[in-house]
């Protein structure tokens, strides 16, 4: 029996990843989208191409798919959501609370016994969660059989434009995990990771794969590369990303328990996906943002506070956010907030930066990186 599912979200991340990946396996694919020149191409064709950006590239027809307007046709797609056998969305996170009261209505509507599960794609920590928040606040009755199940998801959908509004271009690699703690049944669908803690999953993508990314950028920066794949081909950058790798897996395996074998396997296949020539990734999208990236709970701080908790000095994370300190990209919104507090007065702008005590033994070390940056440069 055909599965249904309704996705909020034709951008490249649906279409690229979650509706190819749905559509392989015989489910029939309803997108809802606000963008009328992709929902109308996808009504009237039923079908797009994702071109893998392996060597060679290969080009795989996704087909079993249709779109509806979530602006001008509502009634259709609450009927949708209602013959749904599950929903997920790639809309970005702060999309939503957008979405929330239209997923309420169709939730209020349900007069079917058999459970429902929605799963928010999204680059976000319990997305889902977030959604079921939103959806609450519009709900006009308790939501039984319904089931907002964290998730986590991975794979480099490059910035590009083309002709064909469908037409989508990705790296082969993907991940998709699905936390079943809460969920009331199973879903007959492969090549998605069904576990029963996402945790884990999320850490070793956050703190190899958004670690790993970053870790370059930043120092590739320094050394004036312009491209992730143009750094990661130089020796000394490869060197540098993977004993940043090497630490955070060391957090990784102590905390969650995985293998060495299966961490390195992890990591070595991250740095490949790095290397892919056909990915075009600048060094300045990598590493925007850096307040967010250098912050407490991120992809730098937390392994490294957590490898000093036990009494092992981060070095290679401690010059990855000194690096992070010095990034100086003038476009970047960040970059003068960082330098001026940095410029008045560098240990306490590390502590307010990072999150970081003074008296905290990991700040001494990122200061130490800091300044031998500074007598380098």
């Amino acid at each position: 029996m055909t599965m249904n599912n309704v996705h909020f979200g034709a951008g490249n991340i649906g279409r690229g990843f979650i509706g190819w990946l749905l559509s392989k396996q015989g489910v029939q694919v309803t997108f809802v989208d606000v963008d009328e020149t992709v929902v109308q191409a996808l009504k009237s064709r039923q079908s797009y191409e994702v071109e893998m950006l392996s060597d060679p590239p290969v080009i795989e027809q996704v087909r079993q798919v249709t779109a509806l307007s979530s602006l001008s046709e509502e009634a259709a797609v609450i009927e949708a959501l209602l013959q749904a056998d599950f929903i997920t969305t790639s809309v970005g996170v702060k999309v939503l609370p957008l979405i929330a009261p239209l997923l309420a209505k169709a939730i209020d509507q349900k007069t079917s016994t058999a459970p429902l599960h929605i799963f928010a794609c999204e680059n976000a920590l319990s997305a889902s969660s977030l959604l079921q928040v939103e959806v609450e606040k519009h709900s006009k009755k308790p939501m039984q059989q319904v089931v907002f199940a964290n998730t986590a998801v991975d794979r480099i959908v490059p910035q590009q434009r083309h002709a064909d509004p469908l037409f989508v271009q990705v790296e082969p690699f993907f991940e998709w995990v699905i936390e079943t703690k809460d969920m009331l049944s199973t879903l007959e669908l492969a090549d998605i990771h069904f576990v029963a803690e996402l945790k884990p999953y999320i850490e070793r993508k956050l703190f190899t794969v958004n670690t790993g990314h970053c870790a370059i950028a930043y120092y590739a920066y320094s050394k004036g590369f312009q491209t992730i794949h143009q750094a990661i081909s130089n020796p000394a950058v490869q060197t540098f990303v993977e004993s940043v790798l090497a630490e955070t897996s060391q957090y990784l395996m102590l905390e969650h328990g995985f293998s060495f074998e299966v961490q390195q396997e992890y990591v070595t296949q991250t740095i490949q996906r790095f290397k892919n020539k056909n990915i075009v990734d600048e060094v300045a999208r990598v590493g925007r943002n850096p307040l967010r990236k250098l912050s407490y709970d991120d992809r730098f701080v937390k392994p490294a506070r957590e490898l000093m908790q036990r009494g092992i000095k981060p070095i290679a994370l401690a010059k990855a956010i000194a690096l992070g300190l010095a990034y100086d990209d003038a476009s970047d919104p960040d970059v003068a907030q960082i330098q001026e507090r940095i410029q008045t007065h560098l240990s306490s702008a590390i502590s307010i930066i990072t999150g970081v005590a003074v008296t905290d033994p990991l700040h001494e070390l990122i200061v130490q990186a800091y300044q031998t940056l500074s007598h380098t440069s």
